[in-house]
């Protein structure tokens, strides 16, 4: 799938992901998340390509969105559907 900014997607936590990946995914992701930007390089996952999302859910309740970087590697994104 393309990864474009602004794009709301579905997030699933690849078999092998991090209990991190795992936890983010399930605590926040409930509404979908927002992408936000692509990195082939983030120094926050150990210079490893990554995914900055947002989370919808968050938002929506009037929360401040959990915003944060999930390895490329340890997920499958797929477009959201209502």
């Amino acid at each position: 799938m393309l990864i474009v900014p602004g794009l709301h997607v579905k997030i699933f936590a690849m078999h092998d992901a991090s209990s991190r990946t795992q936890n983010r995914i399930r605590e926040r992701g409930r509404k979908g998340f927002i992408i936000k930007e692509e990195c082939r390089s983030v120094i926050a996952l150990g210079n490893s390509p990554g995914v900055l999302l947002m989370s919808v859910s968050d938002s929506e309740q009037g929360r401040d969105p959990w915003i944060g970087w999930l390895p490329s590697s340890e997920i499958d994104i797929t477009h959201w559907e209502d």
